[in-house]
């Protein structure tokens, strides 16, 4: 039971993003993208439409639901979300191109290797670049893998620092597993915690320029609030070149801005 009701919730959660992204439902486009036949898909809609009443209207004309105007959005899906559900069951036919390319993609071997020592708690062996260029060999314990704007990043604990880092896993040289070994650490208090990074468009920008940035940046709103864990705020602030301090970091190097970092500069550890 517990298996089907998560089949279904996929489902569900699918065809949210179905209709946020392309503004409608219909059952020919939900059989192909969803895998299943004309009556599942019938009656998949019909459920989302009684779990979602006032996000739909019909077009009889052309056999399909449509997005409301007045439909409160709330939560929108993301779009690598729908991206993902197009690039398993479409065929595509060019309509669109992911011309994104990965410099920082991680070796596979290191991967699996970190990815079971995550898994598993077991230390490993590690050698590693550090910020002055050049390599360490550690302990460490490998807690989780963030693929972040900036690249991969796994946090760990470091036997020879004795505390809690982030490394960008294109630092690491190599790594094994250390079998039969345990450390004792600490409770990774800072990992655990979540902060809201509000941005706002740069208070120097003028309004032509600060209205272009909240209708790329901001989804049209004058503020956005990102929420990440603690540590990985700051690949987020360097990467989209986010204004702490908006008297010092200026456009058009800088076009948003960190309106709360008094607020939570002890957390994000710049």
């Amino acid at each position: 039971m517990a298996n089907t009701n998560n089949q279904r919730d996929q489902r569900l959660q699918r065809l949210s993003s179905i209709l946020y992204w392309e503004g409608e439902l219909k059952n020919q486009r939900v059989q192909s993208l969803l895998n299943v036949a004309s009556v599942q898909a019938s009656r998949s809609i019909s459920e989302f439409r009684k779990l979602n009443p006032s996000l739909l209207n019909i077009d009889t004309q052309d056999k399909k639901w449509v997005l409301s105007n007045t439909a409160q959005l709330g939560a929108i899906p993301p779009i690598e979300e729908y991206l993902a559900i197009i690039r398993n069951y479409e065929e595509n036919e060019g309509w669109i191109e992911d011309a994104r390319t990965q410099f920082l993609e991680p070796p596979p071997n290191l991967f699996s290797c970190i990815r079971k020592a995550c898994i598993d708690s077991t230390p490993l062996k590690a050698v590693y670049a550090s910020t002055i260029n050049t390599f360490n060999e550690d302990i460490i314990y490998a807690r989780s893998i963030a693929n972040t704007d900036a690249g991969w990043v796994v946090r760990i604990w470091s036997q020879s620092h004795k505390q809690f880092q982030c490394l960008e896993l294109n630092k690491v040289y190599k790594c094994e597993q250390l079998q039969n070994q345990t450390f004792e650490i600490p409770k990774d208090l800072i990992w655990d915690n979540h902060v809201n990074l509000i941005i706002r468009a740069h208070r120097d920008l003028d309004d032509k320029m600060k209205s272009i940035y909240e209708r790329n940046s901001l989804m049209g709103e004058r503020e956005r609030v990102f929420t990440l864990r603690a540590p990985l705020s700051k690949y987020f602030i360097n990467f989209h070149r986010i204004a702490i301090d908006p008297k010092i970091n200026k456009p058009p190097e800088y076009l948003g801005e960190l309106v709360n970092y008094i607020d939570i500069k002890d957390d994000i550890h710049l």
